[in-house]
């Protein structure tokens, strides 16, 4: 990695700025977590109990000094764990702008900090998301 590499608590600000998607607590030097809860599954339930579709996206710091993404969309249960689901019709569209807007902000950001943006190699070439 460059010496010009920013420091862990300069990339959480920065990434603390593009709105309320990472989870510090998730979070390392290696790989920063993201999330969003974009569609309530059960809104009768009280508010701790409610349930959501949405997606997480991992971001890890590669070898090469570049950042690397892969992303799932699922399902966020009352334990706080996301699982691999797929998205209900009525809520997959919704959904998906969530990440595209989130993912437009991020490029934005990698850009800004002179660190580029690469697809997993784990993700089809279906999902490589675009700025």
């Amino acid at each position: 990695m460059s010496t010009s590499w920013p420091s862990h608590g300069r990339l959480i600000s920065r990434f603390n700025s593009l709105g309320p998607y990472l989870r510090k607590p998730l979070s390392s030097e290696e790989e920063y977590f993201f999330d969003c809860l974009s569609e309530c599954a059960n809104t009768r339930l009280e508010p701790e109990k409610r349930e959501f579709y949405g997606w997480w996206l991992t971001l890890g710091v590669t070898e090469q000094g570049c950042f690397e993404y892969q992303y799932w969309y699922g399902f966020f249960d009352q334990q706080g764990q996301w699982s691999e689901r797929a998205i209900p019709d009525k809520y997959s569209e919704s959904v998906k702008k969530t990440l595209l807007d989130f993912y437009a902000k991020l490029a934005q950001e990698t850009k800004k900090l002179e660190i580029e943006l690469h697809p997993s190699p784990s993700l089809d070439a279906s999902q490589v998301l675009a700025a």
